[in-house]
């Protein structure tokens, strides 16, 4: 059963994640006050991606560090919430790339090629995790029990 302490802690890392990514967008050139809501919205989703699933999965600042930092989760819910996570951050970085061209499409509009990108990128990293559990962690734990 979930503690109340822990939902504090990540109602707490959430909303200062949704605050930190709103100011980063801010920083990489999204705008500031004209498109208020549009940012707003696309700091929710990219803290949701890519905040959320690692404040569930992470207790304390060491595993973060050994998680994130290091990229050496210590269980499959870590890798899981690491790679969505990484794929989120990258996808939506990366899909800032379509907004300058000049075709004038509706979906070239910020937030959206940041918001599908940040998605798109996201269900990559879950199919990556999954894929690695499936190959990489069967065969590490055979040989830790002396299986194969």
């Amino acid at each position: 059963m979930v503690k109340l302490r822990n939902i504090q802690r990540i109602s707490k890392v959430f909303v200062e994640s949704i605050i930190g990514f709103y100011i980063l967008a801010v920083l990489f050139g999204a705008p500031f006050l004209s498109h208020f809501l549009a940012t707003f919205i696309f700091s929710i989703v990219v803290s949701i991606v890519s905040v959320l699933p690692l404040a569930i999965t992470i207790k304390d600042f060491d595993e973060f560090e050994k998680v994130v930092l290091n990229c050496r989760p210590t269980n499959r819910y870590q890798l899981l919430a690491h790679r969505f996570s990484l794929g989120g951050v990258i996808g939506a970085w990366s899909g800032a790339i379509v907004i300058p061209l000049d075709w004038d499409r509706w979906w070239q509009r910020w937030p959206l090629p940041c918001i599908f990108g940040c998605l798109l990128f996201a269900l990559i990293g879950f199919i990556v995790s999954q894929f690695e559990l499936h190959t990489r962690y069967r065969v590490l734990n055979c040989q830790s029990r002396k299986i194969v």
